[in-house]
């Protein structure tokens, strides 16, 4: 009794921690943008650009949707429970609404998941399960993605962004590492039966060949609708294709990913910047229209998902009193 005692309120309490990071991760966008300087490029798009745009994101985020199915399809845990199915759709998308926008993706998405799937009664080393594979996916489709983005559409890194690795050959590392990881997937059940006792072991950990093409599809998916509606909003058709845009956008995203920032607040607009205006796009029109698509992709479901965390914690509380 005294150890649920203690889980249930360790729940609680984290329960409020995180609603108030959600909260605290707005006001640096306050700060940021609202000086009126910051405003200036923003031309409202046409009526169809926004509504492609937001149907853009809607899709981009019913991938997301499915990133925490897929984890508990290779866990083996909870998706024959009816009643579980539209919690981990709630706590899926909120995990990935709010935790970009806190930094360090891998422990807030973390503490979200466990706040939720914990208080439903999944147990620990099935949760532990969900977020590796969760955060495992989004390494595998990142490097699926950009491998065969970069080695289609090269690219190279601007001069005003460093990071902590080498562009020249990573399209060929990437789809390296890919062949192999879905090489092995396939290989599993083999080496599950005819490996050593150490490989046995860890071949057991493979997801089989069809969830490692999942992962794959549901990133693409993910990365490729949100990049579509960017592309949207800034009007490129007539003067850039969409597969050179979307190398753009994987850069950006990769380089908003390794320097953790937020949202990767400043370096998708870095990156932009230094390809865009090469293509005749004005510095003030690019970030306005930049502007608008966080305010739609990141923004708004921030907003959104915020509101929804504050129902449920005040719900949760109120039932308990």
């Amino acid at each position: 009794m005294a150890h649920y005692f203690k889980a249930s309120h360790l729940q609680a309490c984290l329960g409020l921690v995180i609603f108030a990071l959600a909260l605290s991760s707005i006001r640096p966008i306050v700060a940021d943008y609202a000086n009126p300087e910051a405003w200036q490029g923003v031309v409202v798009p046409r009526t169809s650009q926004m509504l492609e745009a937001g149907l853009a994101t809607c899709l981009s985020y019913g991938a997301i949707a499915c990133y925490d199915f897929l984890a508990f399809a290779y866990v083996g845990y909870g998706l024959d429970r009816p009643t579980l199915r539209p919690k981990i759709l709630f706590a899926g998308l909120l995990t990935y609404t709010i935790s970009p926008n806190l930094g360090f993706a891998f422990l807030s998405g973390g503490a979200i998941r466990y706040r939720f799937y914990g208080r439903w009664g999944v147990p620990p080393l099935a949760i532990a399960q969900v977020i590796l594979f969760s955060n495992g996916t989004l390494w595998v489709g990142l490097c699926a993605v950009a491998g065969f983005t970069f080695w289609l559409e090269p690219i190279a890194l601007p001069p005003a962004l460093t990071l902590p690795l080498d562009l020249a050959h990573l399209d060929r590392l990437c789809l390296g590492i890919t062949a192999a990881y879905l090489c092995l997937c396939a290989l599993g059940s083999r080496l599950r039966q005819w490996g050593s006792p150490w490989i046995r072991t860890q071949a057991q950990y493979l997801p089989t060949l069809a969830l490692a093409g999942g992962q794959i599809l549901i990133f693409a998916l993910d990365w490729g609708f949100a990049a579509l509606g960017l592309y949207s909003l800034l009007n490129l058709a007539s003067v850039l294709s969409f597969g050179a845009f979307f190398g753009i956008y994987t850069l950006a995203m990769v380089a908003g990913l390794l320097s953790t920032v937020p949202g990767g607040l400043g370096v998708l607009e870095t990156v932009m910047l230094y390809f865009l205006t090469d293509v005749g796009l004005d510095p003030p029109f690019i970030l306005g229209r930049l502007l608008v698509f966080r305010g739609i992709y990141y923004w708004l479901p921030l907003g959104l998902a915020i509101v929804a965390l504050g129902i449920y914690e005040l719900k949760t509380h109120h039932l308990k009193g």
